[in-house]
Order: structure tokens, then C-alpha cells, then sequence
């Protein structure tokens, strides 16, 4: 995350702490990335330098009306700033602000297919027992793991993938015949 990105990002989380509404508006948000992110070529109208300015924010008008005025003259700001590319980052930078004051942790569930929705939410309310806190998993796809899954929270590692397991079994079998050599001496 660049400072830029984190500038934005937290001036759009003091904004919503200050109005109270940081929970709808995160809510709001990953709405807004999730379109974004379906509909790439938006960024791209956003951040055209074939477009003037004024074109560029009835755009946002235009096509983004049921959203909070707030947001709407948040997305203008970073237009007017030639920061549209950076729309992603900080929308997710925006997010880690809210996480952390809503005590949220973040973390990353590796897989080598993608995991449906509904799986995700058990995942992250299995996890939520164990580390005692609320866990929001965004999805990556590891062709590496081999099948299963990765979950990375922080420093800690959940591993139910095929790979991890190999790995244990490696690491076990090393043990045993290191300790079979040691007892031949």
C-alpha cells in the first residue's frame, strides 16, 4: 500500500468515523470495489486523459447516483487528482482502516480453485472461534497448494492444503530416519 493510497484511504475512514457510519460505509465501498473490479473499464473512462475533467465527474454522476453523496464527491476528489488508477488500492486501504477499528483481522484464504461464498463464511467463522475475533478472508487461487486450502492470518498459517500436508509427512519421515540413524550409532 502506497502512502498515496493509505492518504486516501484514511481520509475516507476519518470522514465516515466522524459521521458515524463507518460500518455502512465500508459496506458501501466493497459494493463499490466488487463493481469496479466486474467492470474494469470504468477506472479506465475515470482516468481517461481523452476525457475533460467536467466529462469525467458527470460520468460519476451519471452512472453512480444510488451512491452516498459523500462517496460521490470522494471518487470526484481523486478524479480531480488523477488518482482514479488508484481506486482499488484505496478502496482497500479504506477497508483496513475500518477492520481495525471495528477489530476485524484480515487474512488471506489460498486455494487452488475458487472457493464459494457460502464456504468462505464458514471458513472465516471456524477461524473467528479459534483466534477469538471477527476474520474477513479475501480469496486467492495457489495452483501450488496442489488441492485444499491455505488460511493466512497475520503471522499464522492454517494449513489444510494437499502441499501442507506432504510437507508434515516429509518433515515426519526426515525425523524418524534421522532418529533411526542416531539410535544405529
Amino acid at each position: 500500500m502506497s502512502e498515496v493510497t493509505s492518504s486516501y484511504g484514511l481520509a475516507l475512514f476519518s470522514l465516515s468515523l466522524e459521521q458515524n457510519v463507518v460500518e455502512t460505509r465500508q459496506k458501501e465501498i466493497k459494493e463499490l470495489r466488487n463493481i469496479l473490479l466486474q467492470n474494469a473499464d470504468f477506472i479506465t473512462v475515470l482516468s481517461s486523459s481523452f476525457l475533460s475533467l467536467e466529462e469525467r465527474l458527470n460520468i460519476i454522476d451519471k452512472n453512480l447516483n444510488s451512491l452516498d453523496e459523500d462517496v460521490k464527491n470522494f471518487l470526484k476528489i481523486i478524479c480531480q487528482n488523477n488518482r482514479a488508477k488508484l481506486l482499488i488500492e484505496i478502496f482497500d486501504s479504506f477497508n483496513s482502516y475500518c477492520n481495525e477499528h471495528l477489530g476485524v483481522k484480515e487474512g488471506i484464504l489460498y486455494s487452488t480453485v475458487p472457493v464459494p461464498e457460502e464456504t468462505k463464511r464458514k471458513i472465516e467463522s471456524k477461524i473467528a472461534q479459534l483466534e477469538k475475533c471477527s476474520i474477513e478472508l479475501v480469496s486467492r487461487i495457489d495452483p501450488a497448494l496442489i488441492g485444499g486450502i491455505k488460511v493466512l492470518i497475520n503471522s499464522h498459517i492454517y494449513d489444510g492444503s494437499v502441499s501442507g500436508k506432504i510437507e508434515k509427512m516429509k518433515v515426519s519421515l526426515l525425523e524418524k530416519e534421522n532418529r533411526s540413524y542416531e539410535n544405529k550409532r
